[in-house]
């Protein structure tokens, strides 16, 4: 029939193609003959996942022979994977998937097939090289997402500069449906999308609304609508209108990955793509490649913002109420603060980038205050200030248009500077015109050149990363090569997860397994993420799964405070299967009246954060998530209050005083500050050289990334 036909054309490729091939034949036919009921309700797309855990279960009936077996052919089965996608994206009949599903079934129950498979060689090292090389393909992702490529989707791409309307728009159009999800790039929209649906703030009807992000969870009953980060959208719900912000990220290196993912693969009826407009000829072959429609609106900006003619010389004295100066070091953004709560009667908010999420909200919010009584009237921010947060900006000063991005220094990018500068004069406010400036004169004319006017090159490719799964299955293709003894082990004697990553990127950049050329590239800065963390949990024995969802955390390898605790919870986690929140973490009980004594409580806090996103996924295994979103809310109250603490007498006391207050603590105490103690370090491991992983969500690509962290 015509599925066994496709099917043939795939696996036929290798003499192990054709013996597995075979063996499909000998089941389908036992099958048949013992009349098994196929599982209802299970997808095709799900079946090589299922036979292959069910086959592992049956041949261990078998004894250790059959399990190895069965283990050295699993590299097959991304074929059939393959075959069920296209079966369903080219609307065929899907009624032979019952074979695919009861060779699940049947496997598990039986020996009779594990004996069936015993009869296939094994395959040959070419064999399995093909098999590796098959896995680490990534072309056409369009396919990996059958649910969507069923439907015929309608793309709405929501284009213009900031204050523009676009995601208003957007978000009306997810007010006004059943069912909805919106997907951000920070957790600080995702909490601001989802109280505005609650209150009704968009169209004046209240909207249940559930929130999902990595570190917390909060389900409404009877909620039609969900807000959540970009990387938890979940793409097995169908809906009827999905809202996608920040679509350029598609082309981040390191976060990138996300937006490509959901852009194809969401399941939803309408499509709402807000960004920028260089985007657009992207958008346009991503659609086309998926069949789907589409529609392009063009935004115009609400308010009006100029280039002043001058800068402020250099002095800080300039500074006015209303202003924000971004800075792209986090010393400098305090030394900064400092000058100009010396020279000026303003009192500064900070925002940067490694700062909680709640710390940055609160900050805004003592910012856009307008009383008079409100001594906060200048902001001093990184580039973290250029999304997530709704700021009374009338004036953007930058002091500088060269940024360290993590490498090397570089000029800004011009859709840096207009995301940063498009942040004065905020539509709504009684700002007025807006106004974008620098402190040094040199700065003007990159700033002149940025607002001129001229279109910037489109976006010419998105980025991917495999899924989960797909890691998988290499790594079982791995651990069933005959050289497997030849290669890298973790303890538990699986091929090394770090080696395995790094021979998938291999194959990629060799040469030897390309995506698509034009329209994807492999994300290799998250793919080295990835190995950065498994290097430092590679003597902990973990399974793959965990080992996998570890790796994933949004942790800081540089950081010792993160790594210490991260490599902590792995290690209970793998021998007592209980981490407890003060083993592991180190908590903030007092208020820091330095700048180094705030890093530290920033750095406790993200520890915490780890908790809290690791509590997420193995609820039974860290029992205190209750414990640690109270501790969590108690530690940004702590960095809140130390960034009031932080004027410039008290930085010139600290500096002048420190030795003499050392020995008696130093750190002021806020009455609430009673209670739990801090836990000992988790051990120190060896500094890795690997690129850095952003703390929290907050620095969004290698654009925009906060390089204050050292």
């Amino acid at each position: 029939d015509e599925v066994m036909s496709r099917l043939r054309a795939v696996v036929m490729g290798s003499a192990s193609g054709k013996r597995w091939f075979d063996a499909m034949s000998v089941i389908s036919q036992s099958m048949e003959k013992h009349a098994y009921t196929p599982a209802k309700g299970l997808k095709g797309s799900c079946a090589p996942q299922l036979c292959a855990s069910a086959l592992s279960r049956g041949a261990k009936k078998e004894g250790a022979a059959g399990s190895r077996m069965v283990m050295r052919e699993k590299g097959c089965l991304e074929a059939w994977k393959r075959m069920s996608t296209q079966f369903q994206v080219q609307g065929m009949s899907c009624s032979n998937h019952n074979r695919m599903r009861s060779f699940g079934r049947t496997a598990q129950r039986g020996q009779h097939h594990c004996r069936a498979l015993s009869t296939i060689p094994e395959p040959s090292i070419e064999d399995q090289n093909k098999f590796l090389r098959a896995i680490a393909d990534m072309r056409q992702p369009h396919l990996w997402f059958p649910q969507a490529r069923d439907m015929k989707r309608r793309w709405i791409v929501h284009v213009g500069p900031t204050n523009s309307g676009k995601t208003h728009q957007a978000l009306t159009r997810l007010a006004e449906s059943e069912r909805g999800v919106y997907c951000g790039p920070l957790r600080l929209l995702a909490w601001e999308v989802h109280d505005k649906l609650c209150e009704g703030l968009i169209t004046g009807h209240h909207k249940p609304c559930s929130l999902i992000t990595g570190q917390e969870k909060i389900i409404m009953a009877g909620a039609g609508h969900v807000s959540s980060t970009i990387e938890m959208v979940d793409l097995r719900q169908v809906i009827d209108v999905g809202v996608v912000d920040e679509v350029q990220m598609l082309n981040s290196e390191d976060r990138g990955w996300a937006w490509t993912r959901t852009v194809l693969g969401l399941p939803c009826e309408e499509l709402h793509l807000c960004g920028e407009a260089r985007t657009v000829p992207l958008i346009e072959k991503l659609c086309a490649m998926c069949g789907d429609d589409l529609e392009v609106i063009d935004y115009k900006r609400l308010s009006p913002l100029q280039v002043s003619t001058e800068s402020l010389g250099g002095s800080l004295e300039h500074v006015q109420a209303g202003d924000c100066v971004v800075s792209f070091s986090r010393k400098e953004i305090y030394k900064i603060k400092e000058m100009i709560e010396k020279s000026t009667p303003h009192r500064c908010c900070v925002v940067y980038g490694s700062l909680p999420p709640q710390t940055r909200k609160d900050q805004a919010r003592a910012f856009n205050n307008t009383d008079k009584s409100n001594p906060f009237s200048v902001l001093v921010a990184s580039d973290a200030v250029g999304m997530g947060l709704n700021l009374k900006i009338k004036r953007v000063v930058f002091s500088a248009t060269k940024k360290f991005d993590g490498e090397k220094v570089r000029d800004l990018h011009k859709w840096e500077i207009l995301q940063i500068g498009g942040r004065a004069g905020r539509y709504g406010s009684s700002m007025g015109v807006g106004e974008v400036t620098c402190l040094h004169e040199e700065s003007l004319p990159d700033l002149r050149n940025a607002f001129d006017g001229s279109t910037m090159p489109g976006i010419t490719h998105a980025f991917l990363r495999p899924e989960l799964s797909r890691i998988e299955d290499f790594a079982a293709a791995l651990n069933s090569s005959p050289n497997k003894h030849l290669l890298p082990h973790a303890p538990n004697g699986e091929v090394s997860l770090s080696y395995i990553i790094r021979l998938f990127q291999t194959l990629h950049e060799s040469g030897e397994v390309q995506t698509d050329d034009t329209s994807f590239h492999l994300a290799i800065a998250s793919l080295e993420e990835l190995r950065a963390i498994s290097l430092v949990l590679e003597d902990i024995d973990l399974p793959l799964p965990h080992r996998l969802t570890f790796c994933m955390a949004p942790v800081d390898v540089d950081s010792h405070n993160q790594r210490s605790a991260l490599i902590q919870m792995a290690r209970d986690f793998s021998l007592d299967g209980v981490v407890s929140l003060f083993k592991t973490v180190r908590v903030t009980t007092r208020v820091p009246t330095c700048p180094i004594t705030l890093r530290d409580a920033e750095q406790r806090h993200a520890a915490l954060e780890l908790y809290l996103w690791l509590a997420q996924r193995f609820s039974d295994a860290f029992p205190d998530l209750k414990l640690a979103q109270d501790v969590a809310e108690r530690s940004n109250r702590f960095i809140q209050s130390g960034l009031k603490l932080l004027t410039r007498e008290q930085i010139v006391k600290r500096q002048h005083g420190g030795r003499r207050r050392r020995r008696g603590g130093g750190d002021r105490r806020l009455p609430e500050s009673q209670g739990q103690g801090q836990a000992p370090d988790a051990g120190r491991h060896p500094r890795d050289s690997h690129r850095r992983r952003a703390p929290d969500t907050a620095s969004v690509g290698r654009g925009s990334r906060d390089t204050a962290l050292t």
